[in-house]
Protein backbone atom coordinates (compact mmCIF):
# COMPACT_ATOMS: atom_id res chain seq x y z
CA UNK A 1 0.00 0.00 0.00
CA UNK A 2 1.74 3.05 -1.35
CA UNK A 3 4.96 1.24 -0.78
CA UNK A 4 4.29 0.63 3.36
CA UNK A 5 5.22 -2.36 4.66
CA UNK A 6 2.46 -4.28 6.92
CA UNK A 7 2.56 -7.25 9.42
CA UNK A 8 -0.59 -9.61 9.35
CA UNK A 9 -0.15 -11.82 12.65
CA UNK A 10 -3.59 -13.80 13.50
CA UNK A 11 -3.75 -16.46 16.46
CA UNK A 12 -6.31 -19.81 16.15
CA UNK A 13 -6.45 -19.67 12.24
CA UNK A 14 -5.75 -23.00 10.58
CA UNK A 15 -3.24 -21.72 7.00
CA UNK A 16 -5.60 -21.95 4.41
CA UNK A 17 -7.80 -19.61 6.43
CA UNK A 18 -4.97 -17.34 7.57
CA UNK A 19 -3.76 -17.48 3.80
CA UNK A 20 -7.23 -16.31 2.39
CA UNK A 21 -7.53 -13.79 5.07
CA UNK A 22 -4.35 -11.76 3.79
CA UNK A 23 -5.56 -11.81 0.05
CA UNK A 24 -8.92 -9.80 1.26
CA UNK A 25 -6.68 -8.03 3.42
CA UNK A 26 -4.45 -7.25 0.83
CA UNK A 27 -7.29 -6.74 -1.51
CA UNK A 28 -9.08 -4.11 0.57
CA UNK A 29 -5.74 -1.62 1.09
CA UNK A 30 -5.29 -2.01 -2.90
CA UNK A 31 -9.02 -0.86 -3.10
CA UNK A 32 -8.63 2.40 -0.69
CA UNK A 33 -5.52 3.10 -1.88
CA UNK A 34 -7.07 3.17 -5.68
CA UNK A 35 -9.83 5.35 -4.28
CA UNK A 36 -7.94 7.10 -2.02
CA UNK A 37 -4.27 7.87 -3.31
CA UNK A 38 -3.30 11.07 -4.30
CA UNK A 39 -0.38 10.02 -6.17
CA UNK A 40 -3.08 8.34 -8.62
CA UNK A 41 -4.59 11.34 -10.96
CA UNK A 42 -7.91 8.61 -11.48
CA UNK A 43 -8.17 7.67 -7.96
CA UNK A 44 -11.52 9.61 -6.05
CA UNK A 45 -9.42 11.40 -3.89
CA UNK A 46 -7.86 13.26 -6.97
CA UNK A 47 -10.48 14.04 -9.20
CA UNK A 48 -12.71 15.61 -6.22
CA UNK A 49 -9.44 17.59 -5.54
CA UNK A 50 -9.49 18.86 -9.57
CA UNK A 51 -12.75 19.60 -8.36
CA UNK A 52 -15.13 17.17 -10.02
CA UNK A 53 -18.14 16.38 -9.69
CA UNK A 54 -19.17 13.21 -8.62
CA UNK A 55 -21.01 10.77 -6.37
CA UNK A 56 -18.44 9.46 -3.53
CA UNK A 57 -18.06 6.18 -2.59
CA UNK A 58 -19.48 4.89 1.19
CA UNK A 59 -16.07 4.83 2.36
CA UNK A 60 -14.82 8.09 0.81
CA UNK A 61 -17.65 9.64 2.48
CA UNK A 62 -16.93 8.34 5.79
CA UNK A 63 -13.05 9.19 5.93
CA UNK A 64 -14.19 12.70 4.81
CA UNK A 65 -16.93 13.06 7.31
CA UNK A 66 -14.65 11.84 10.11
CA UNK A 67 -11.78 14.28 8.96
CA UNK A 68 -14.02 17.29 9.42
CA UNK A 69 -15.16 16.21 12.33
CA UNK A 70 -11.05 16.12 13.82
CA UNK A 71 -10.83 19.42 11.27
CA UNK A 72 -13.22 21.17 13.78
CA UNK A 73 -11.74 19.63 16.94
CA UNK A 74 -8.72 21.26 16.11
Amino acid sequence: MGGVAINISAWGLDQATFERSVVAIDARFKELEAMMSTYQPESEISRLNRGEKFDLPPDLREVLAAALQFSRRT
